[in-house]
């Protein structure tokens, strides 16, 4: 009988050990108690909010979804070496707890090397988490080979780029920020911006990239998606 009820015992501790080894999620990341919660959305004119009215960026539809204070730092035509200069000033003085970071169309309507974007964006990634921030890194080009303005051998360069960042501890990479507004007329300003109607669905795609982090830490507003 003792041996029998040795080995339920057992089994029930396997059994919930495994629960526990497959309900892991990395987003399960504590945040900092005892003061405001801070994101900074840093980037370029996809995070500026170019193409709609002012108030209608993904960052400020985000405020409506996430209980913590939201900081655009986006701003348009930059590259990821401009957004490494301003790094400093502009992001880590503001001690934030998650910094969503998108940079990358610029460096490569212009040509720049994927290598240079990479040493740029790992600089930053790097600083981040030195200060113990939770990154989250956008791709800046929709996931549709077919629509998307990305060539196949440079978008499988920028993918090994995001893949080797996020692979670090506390990086997060979000796969597509476009969704349907990509290539649909009635969601874009222009050929590569959204209008108010196009960051809505953008900030509902970060919104869900980003929702197990804010939701473990009881940061969602009721209005969220």
């Amino acid at each position: 009988m003792k041996k029998k009820s040795l080995i339920i015992s057992g089994l029930i501790t396997i059994i919930l050990g495994a629960f526990v080894f497959f309900d892991r999620n990395p987003l399960k990341i504590e945040l900092p108690k005892g003061r405001e919660t801070v994101l900074v959305c840093f980037g370029d004119s996809l995070t500026a909010g170019i193409g709609a009215p002012e108030g209608k960026s993904y960052p400020d539809y985000l405020k409506n979804y996430l209980d913590v204070k939201i900081i655009n730092k986006g701003v348009p035509g930059e590259t990821a070496s401009q957004g490494r200069k301003r790094l400093k000033k502009d992001v880590l003085s503001l001690d934030p707890d998650i910094v969503i970071l998108e940079f990358g169309a610029n460096d490569y309507f212009r040509k720049i090397a994927s290598e240079k974007t990479k040493i740029h964006l790992e600089h930053m990634v790097d600083s981040l988490l030195d200060r113990g921030t939770v990154v989250f890194i956008a791709k800046f080009f929709p996931e549709n080979s077919i629509l998307s303005f990305i060539k196949s051998k440079d978008k499988k360069n920028y993918d090994e780029i995001y893949k080797e960042l996020s692979s670090k501890d506390n990086v997060f990479l979000i796969e597509d920020i476009w969704g349907e507004s990509w290539g649909t007329p009635k969601y874009m300003s222009d050929t590569v911006h959204p209008n108010e109607y196009g960051y809505e669905i953008m900030a509902e795609k970060y919104f869900k990239a980003v929702k197990d982090l804010f939701e473990y830490n009881n940061l969602l507003n009721e209005n969220h998606p």
